[in-house]
């Protein structure tokens, strides 16, 4: 059976596909609500026409493409939709409002603050029309505050302000993160400014209870600290309280994803229900029964974790498939799978760009395709080793499909994931059906003592096994850099060989090669690129000074920090010098007095202070901190491209105008808020540019 006639049978596929590209249509180019309307109407109108008047069956491709219009269509508005929801949530920013709202979510306690995601239920101001907004609250930490909880009512009097955007190239996009979970603004509220209202009865409370009361099972059973951190991860969702030490020990052993509740954790509650009712099958309504049961569970559970878009879409294809199952009437798992992506699209369109849901949806239908075609590539006799197999096959077919995507943004490739998912799914997968016992056992009163030691010991080896994983020798390849063009490539042949191999057809297999060997060209030249580029980039770095000057795979760096700060593993550096492909990092210190590097020339001589002149290329510039040197005389201005203010550096426009002749004027994120404020006041020449890091973003200058 060709291809194409094979996609009839997933009508869903079909759909999903314009759908999603009307979705990131609309989130890059923003066309109007009204325009996207009359279009679709006009489409569907159409479409109808052609359905009705076209008998030939020559033409059915018609129909087929104003189909795929209006669903393209439908993605557009929906994006759209949402998108204005969000917008009008920008009215309250910048003024002091006085708003009743409700704890949404567990709070998370640091060491200043306390963190709370908020709810507007109502606002006392006659101008804004506006309630049921989620804000991000930092609360000036108290006894008061740490003791807050889901569904408490609070009178808040505070300022709220948009959540700032990433402020350094390739930094993560906090902004973005927040609004795909329909947040958009934060604000922080001291001790005075809020107290509280009461409490909201509903579902928010009775989940919070729940989760409360299976935590305290837990500490029943005796598991306490750090295993207990790990327990509450595995089965609940909840991270906070997990250490550095174990987050990086899953990190570098590659099983990071098992810490998020997802598809891996509904899948092991499905089958040990499954399982553990096989005897209704012997009665009547048994298999009715059996269906409530693992049905209701498996939506108790994704309740329990926070209805997280994984866990929903796990939960939603469970239950299509055991109804299937039940009714006898098994539904196709493709289908299943795309139909949940186009409803938890269709309610959060933003999700689109949220990092876990891409990865769920990936590595699943990289299981559905790959996993049983792996699988028979090898028969093994022995049931223990075949069960062995069958983990690894999944673990492979799973990482086939998601490791471009994974580099793509996390900038590493754990080596070890067949051998940690291997054994890190086997361990997990007892942890949650030990858990699941001991939250029955405790309702039916029956003691929790033996599964309570032996749910501990499971945890500890689990532990000791991410643990010893991490510490192999070369358990990551790290800073690997990946630009969107060879993700895309890489993505691209994986299908085209999969298809060619599947359909056994020549020109797909042709496809395939001339995709590899442009996915080979395109990382050449990319590394071409690299090896030529110069250039002068001042970091957004908070009430510090950090500028780099880099050639080829070589920077300088001329920064304040503290000497212990790792500025290539900073969270303002390192996605950024990954991209560049810098392979040698040089720091510049102040206190020299002069230094050659290459590439770079950086100079800083007695007469000038702690100021900095340097040259990158075709690229020159000062940075000035100390105003002593500008007490000197000049007979005629020095020509300067950029000059960077530092530290609140006292001078003004007219000084440094009689001193250099320069384009740019920036100020450094060193600088506090009084004095940018001063600057921007300042009139400035037309001939030349001023640029505030810390108001927008990192400034970066190519020169050839």
């Amino acid at each position: 059976m060709q291809f194409y006639d094979r996609l009839r049978f997933y009508p869903f596929i079909r759909f999903f596909i314009p759908f999603v590209t009307g979705i990131i249509l609309g989130y890059s180019f923003h066309p109007p609500s009204s325009f996207i309307i009359m279009l679709a109407a006009a489409i569907a109108a159409v479409a109808v026409i052609v359905h009705i008047c076209n008998k030939s069956y020559r033409f059915r491709w018609l129909f087929g493409m104003l189909i795929n219009l209006l669903f393209l269509m439908i993605g557009m508005a929906v994006i759209n939709i949402r998108d204005t929801g969000l917008e009008r949530v920008r009215q309250l920013t910048g003024k002091e409002l006085t708003f009743k709202a409700m704890v949404s979510d567990d709070i998370l306690i640091s060491d200043k603050s306390v963190r709370a995601v908020l709810k507007i239920t109502s606002l006392y101001d006659d101008t804004i029309n506006l309630a049921w907004v989620k804000i991000s609250a930092w609360l000036t930490k108290s006894e008061s505050s740490e003791k807050l909880q889901p569904g408490d009512l609070l009178l808040v009097k505070a300022v709220l302000k948009e959540i700032a955007g990433p402020k350094n190239p390739g930094e993560f996009d906090y902004k973005s993160w927040m609004r795909g979970r329909g947040i958009l603004l934060t604000t922080f509220i001291g001790t005075e400014s809020w107290k509280l209202a009461g409490r909201k009865k509903g579902p928010v409370i009775i989940i919070s209870k729940l989760r409360r009361k299976v935590m305290l099972i837990y500490e029943k059973s005796g598991i306490k600290g750090k295993k207990l951190a790990l327990l509450s991860a595995l089965t609940l969702g909840n991270r906070t309280n997990l250490s550095d030490e174990t987050r990086y020990n899953f990190e570098m052993s590659g099983a990071m994803h098992v810490l998020a509740v997802s598809g891996l954790h509904v899948g092991i509650i499905y089958l040990f229900f499954n399982s553990l009712l096989f005897f209704t099958t012997r009665f009547k309504s048994g298999k009715i029964l059996r269906l409530i049961i693992v049905i209701i569970t498996l939506w108790i559970f994704a309740v329990l974790t926070g209805l997280r878009p994984s866990v929903t879409r796990a939960a939603f294809m469970f239950s299509v498939i055991q109804t299937g199952k039940t009714l006898r009437k098994p539904p196709e798992v493709q289908n299943t799978i795309f139909f949940s992506a186009f409803f938890i699209l269709l309610t959060n369109p933003y999700q689109v760009t949220d990092i876990g849901f891409q990865l769920s949806y990936l590595a699943v239908t990289g299981i559905v395709i790959f996993q049983p075609r792996i699988y028979r590539l090898v028969f093994i006799k022995n049931k223990i080793f075949n069960k062995l197999w069958e983990l690894f096959t999944v673990s492979l077919a799973a990482q086939l499909v998601t490791a471009p995507l994974s580099i793509y943004y996390f900038h590493y490739f754990p080596v070890y994931f067949w051998l940690s998912n291997v054994a890190v799914v086997f361990l997990v997968g007892i942890i949650i059906c030990l858990a699941i016992s001991q939250v029955i056992f405790y309702f039916v009163h029956i003691p929790l003592l033996i599964t309570g030691k032996a749910l501990d010991f499971t945890l500890k080896l689990l532990d000791g096994v991410t643990r010893g994983i991490s510490h192999f020798p070369g358990s990551q390849v790290e800073r690997i850099y990946l630009s969107t063009t060879c993700m895309l490539l890489l993505y691209g042949i994986i299908i085209l060989v999969t298809l060619s191999i599947m359909y056994r057809n020549k020109s797909i297999l042709i496809l395939s090669i001339i995709m590899i060997l442009i996915f080979t060209a395109n990382g050449t030249i990319e590394l071409m690129m690299k090896e030529r580029q110069k250039g002068v980039i001042v970091f957004n770095m908070k009430n510090n000074s950090a500028i780099g000057l880099f050639e080829g795979k070589k920077m300088v760096i001329i920064s304040d920090c503290p000497d212990s700060t790792d500025l290539a593993d900073s969270f303002e550096m390192k996605n950024y010098l990954i991209k560049r492909g810098i392979r040698k990092l040089e720091r510049f210190e102040r206190h020299q007095k002069s230094s050659l590097y290459e590439p770079c020339i950086c100079f800083c001589h007695e007469k000038t202070g702690s100021n900095i002149f340097f040259q990158s290329g075709k690229i020159n510039g000062l940075i000035l901190n100390n105003p002593d040197f500008l007490s000197l005389d000049a007979s005629v201005p020095l020509k300067i491209n950029y000059i960077v203010l530092s530290h609140n550096v006292r001078t003004n426009i007219k000084r440094l105008s009689e001193l250099f002749e320069f384009g740019y004027l920036i100020l450094d994120s060193s600088n506090d808020y009084a004095y940018r404020v001063s600057w921007l006041k300042e009139t400035i020449p037309d001939n030349c540019t001023l640029y505030s890091v810390s108001d927008s973003k990192a400034i970066e200058i190519e020169t050839d």
